[in-house]
This record gives C-alpha cells, structure tokens and sequence, in this order.
C-alpha cells in the first residue's frame, strides 16, 4: 500500500483527498481488526479456527447455549478436543488468552503447593464485585481490606460454631423438613412427587437458621406443612399410574428469590466474556434493583436485631448464629481501633450474604443430584439403607431418629463413599478461576504473567481417562505428593459411573469390613480448601436421617 501512494506522488499523479481519507480509514480499520485477533501463547494447543475469528471461542460457548448443554462444560471439553492437558481458549476481541489445565494432579498441586504462583485474578473479582464488592472473595489477598474483612468470619470456620450452632440448626431442620415429606408421602399415597423446591426450601431453611437464628415456627417448612394440613382436600393432578402428584405450586418467600436471582446473576457473570461488562448491565434491570434493595433491607433488620441484643445483655452475650458472630467481631475490631463499629456497613452485608450463598447454592444443587442418584442407583440406595440401619441400630429398632450426638459420632462408609460418589459426578464447582501472578511453567508449558487460568474439576481424570501427559516436565512439587491415584481412568470402576465402592477398602481381612478411603482417587468438588471441604461434607451426612424414604427417579416415592 505504501509504495503504491509513493509512486503516485513520484509520478505527479494528483490523488483526490477523498481516496485519501478513505485509504486511510482502511488501514486504521484493518489495523485495529488484526490487534483484535487472538494471539495465542506460542506452544500451547488451541482450536485453530477460534484463532482465526475477531470472537474467539465465543461462538463456541453460544452453541452450548443454543444446544441446552452447560456452558461451564466447554473448558474441559475444549482438552479433550485438543487431546492435551493444558490449552488455551480466546474471550474476544483484545482479550488475552486464556489457558485450561484439565488434570487433577497438576490442579491440586497448583492450589495446595504452588499458590503463590496464583492470585484471584480479574475474572474472579469481577464475578464477585458485581453484586459483593465489600466481600474479601471479590479482593486480592494483598489487598489491605482483606486481612480486617476476612477476620470478621473466622468464627463462621471454627469447630466450636459448627457443633454449637449449623448442627444442631440443621438437625432440628431436617427433622422437621422429614415430617413434612412424610405427611406429603401419605398425601401421595404412592404417587411419585416433585422435590426439586423442597430441597431448596430445606437448604433455604438451613441457611438462614444459622445465619439469623430463625425459629423452626417461622421456617418455609413449617409454613408448608401448616398448608398442607389445612387445607385436607387437596386432590391429586396426577394422570394415570407413575405420574406425579400435584401439589399446589406454593411461594417461597422474597428473600428466598432475591438470594436465587443474586446466586445466578453471579454464575451467570462468569460465563460471559466480560464480567464487569454483564454486572453494569444487569445491574441496572429493574428487577435486580428490586431484590438488592430487598436484600439490604432484610440484612440490615437482622444485624440491627443482633446490635440491640449485644447492647442489652454486654459481657453476657452468646453469638447462636452466624450474624451475631460477624457482629461481635466488628464491635471488638472496633473497640481495639478506637473507633466507632460500623454497623451499617455493606461490608457487612456482603459478608452475610457471601455466608448464604456459599451455603445456599452448591448445597442445594448437590442434594438435588443426590436425590437424583437415589432414584438411578436403586440398588446402592438400598446398600445405604442398610448400612444406616446397622450403623443405628438401637434407633431403627426402636423406629426413632438418631441423635445428633449418634449422628457426629458414628462412622457410616458406605455413606461417606455415596456422598463422595455424588460429589465426584455431580461437582458444584466444574472449575476454580485463577490468575498467573507471575509467569510460571506447567507440564512444560509456558505461561506468562497475567494469563487467566481455568482449573477444570471436571472431564479428564475425573470423569474420563487423563490426558497424556510427559511426566518428567511435572514440577518437582507436583512429585513430591503422595497421590496413589490421580485419574479415575485407571480404576477399576469406568470414571464416567456411579460407583460408591471405589471409595472404599478394606480394613480387616478377617471380618472384611470396609472403610471409607478419601485419597482413593481424583476430588476436589470445593476445591483444596481443607475447612470448606469438612464443613460442606459435615452438613451433607445429616440427610442420612431419611431412613425409610423412597426415592424413584428423582422425586419422592
């Protein structure tokens, strides 16, 4: 092009401005069009045709979308594709390259030895600053708020609020959430029913007795369970024999939708290619304005309601829930600042409402897919019976619940490797969002500071045969663990199945039993974090209370 305009003006040749400018807008454009492909990271394997395209990979997601598939399932699908552990992925125009790591070896030991490496990155904060700016997930570790911010839930971690408080709240919950779906079952009368809010309203109830100390008379359950026993005529919508029951399509409460529409704005942000982008729009519908005003308002009444009984009863005061410990904490923090505590802080609020969520979301998905698997999985689910018949046997006799006491304290693992199996198949968390802080090397691989990692807990290894992988280019960290088994590939059990068994082994020759084995292969549903996997696996072993219940294909039998 520039020779061309050089021999015009060589030869006198008078070029009208109009060609000019044209000529110029031409270049700018294609210019900014070639700085807006992708620029893949040299040696790493990518889809050549994304490479090619202004929007990357991002007509790749849509058809997901458009398909019904989960679009969380693109990352490791893209590995598989590739045939290749670690791969990179484009989010459009100007975007750096992303990279995927889909083998559980090379993940754990990123998040548990090399996490220095790693910071929460641009996409994580952004995700999470949308709807919880003041929450220390949305902020960096060096950020000087996280340090004050995060020490305001340590009590939340600790062992001592877990047995005192989020046991017995979610033994007394599930107790009652039994007698409602027993009074359903006799309703039924052997018609199948759907479980999927009930299960909602069960994590709901549990949540938010923990968080705020709600009585068992002012839970969702026990309002449903009052409407089901008023009114005594309801008749069934089921047609003909395996059809469901209809119950009446009942309300859950306000605050219940405002916390599922927050829940999904927030995942839904990190499926889009700029989640700041998604929050600045989505944050201006009308219909999330609503429930965010709601939300401050119903946390505010509660954290005003702890203040006024600190203030009432002082040095006596006990925290029974999880706002009366943030409370505490921010009075104390305050006192040893010499300062006033701010109690109307969106810190505050966002530190409640990340607690509700964290427990609200994934649990709730999780026992869903569980109900799910006792519908698949008839004949395990009659092994797990059988297993907490013998494991409480004096209760089962007597045809009573178990204590809580019995519950903590009993080894059940057989119900311990179901969960797991549960867990594994059906993993709240496909992937963890992370930033290189710094460049680093994996399997061989380049990867310069800054790039946006995608940790994959799903796919290779996990739910199918790992990906080659040169095992002499692992990090020396990496074979130092003393992982037995890293790909679920290599079990006897297909990886792609639901197998409870490949989580146990034996541990008596003599009488055969068998106990419940945590490294038996791949796992990391919530991810390396030690005290989140052991309060999160600590809840889910409750609902063995459901002795007798039947379960055929998802709902109740």
């Amino acid at each position: 092009m520039s020779t061309v305009i050089r021999s015009l003006f060589t030869y006198g040749i008078e070029v009208p401005s109009s060609i000019i400018a044209l000529t110029a807008v031409v270049i700018v454009l294609a210019l900014i069009y070639f700085a807006a492909l992708p620029k893949p990271i040299p040696g790493i394997p990518y889809n050549r045709r994304s490479a090619t395209r202004l929007f990357g990979d991002i007509p790749e997601l849509a058809a997901y979308r458009k398909r019904g598939a989960a679009i969380r399932l693109f990352w490791p699908d893209l590995a598989v594709k590739l045939d290749s552990p670690v791969a990179q992925f484009f989010l459009g125009p100007f975007a750096k390259p992303g990279v995927i790591i889909s083998d559980y070896r090379e993940s754990r030991n990123l998040m548990t030895f090399r996490g220095r490496e790693l910071k929460r990155g641009k996409m994580n904060n952004d995700g999470w600053a949308g709807l919880t700016p003041e929450h220390f997930i949305a902020m960096e570790n060096d950020d000087e708020r996280f340090r004050h911010t995060r020490s305001l839930v340590n009590d939340l971690m600790n062992i001592s609020f877990i047995q005192k408080v989020s046991a017995p709240t979610s033994y007394r919950t599930i107790l009652n959430f039994v007698r409602l779906w027993q009074h359903k079952a006799t309703i039924a009368n052997g018609a199948s029913f759907q479980s999927t809010r009930d299960l909602g309203v069960l994590m709901y109830d549990i949540i938010t007795a923990a968080a705020f100390d709600v009585h068992e008379s002012e839970s969702q359950i026990t309002q449903d369970l009052q409407h089901l026993q008023t009114h005594k005529t309801i008749t069934s919508m089921a047609k003909g024999d395996g059809a469901d029951f209809g119950f009446p399509d009942l309300e859950v409460s306000g605050f219940q939708k405002a916390m599922i529409l927050i829940s999904r704005s927030v995942r839904d942000s990190f499926i889009r290619p700029s989640p700041w982008l998604f929050h600045l729009w989505n944050n201006c519908r009308p219909s999330v304005r609503k429930v965010v005003a709601l939300k401050n308002k119903v946390l505010q009444s509660y954290i005003d309601h702890s203040c006024l009984r600190l203030l009432r009863e002082g040095s006596d005061f006990v925290p029974r829930c999880a706002i009366d410990c943030i409370v505490s904490r921010e009075v104390a923090a305050a006192a040893k600042a010499d300062r006033l505590p701010d109690l109307k802080s969106a810190r505050l609020k966002d530190l409640i409402l990340g607690y509700l969520l964290g427990g609200y979301d994934s649990t709730q998905s999780t026992l869903t897919f569980l109900v799910k698997h006792f519908g698949n999985e008839q004949e395990k689910q009659t092994i797990l019976r059988r297993a907490l018949h013998k494991a409480h046997a004096q209760a089962f006799s007597q045809r009573e619940q178990p204590t809580l006491q019995d519950i903590l304290k009993v080894k059940v693992p057989y119900l311990d490797a179901f969960i797991e199996e549960v867990l594994r198949l059906s993993n709240p968390l496909e992937f963890v969002a992370k930033e290189a802080s710094c460049d680093m090397n994996v399997l061989g691989y380049f990867i310069p500071k800054g790039t946006l990692l995608i940790l994959t807990f799903s796919g290779a290894t996990f739910h199918r045969p790992g990906l080659p992988v040169d095992e002499e280019k692992r990090s020396p960290s990496c074979e130092r663990q003393n992982i037995h088994a890293g790909d679920w590939g290599q079990s006897e059990f297909p990886a792609h199945e639901f197998h409870p068994e490949r989580w146990l082994r034996e541990s008596d020759e003599e009488s055969g039993s068998m106990e419940f084995d945590r490294g038996a292969g791949p796992f990391m549903s919530f991810t390396a974090t030690l005290k989140v996997q052991c309060t999160n696996k600590k809840r889910l072993e409750r609902y063995g209370l459901l002795d007798d219940t039947d379960f055929v294909s998802g709902k109740l039998k």
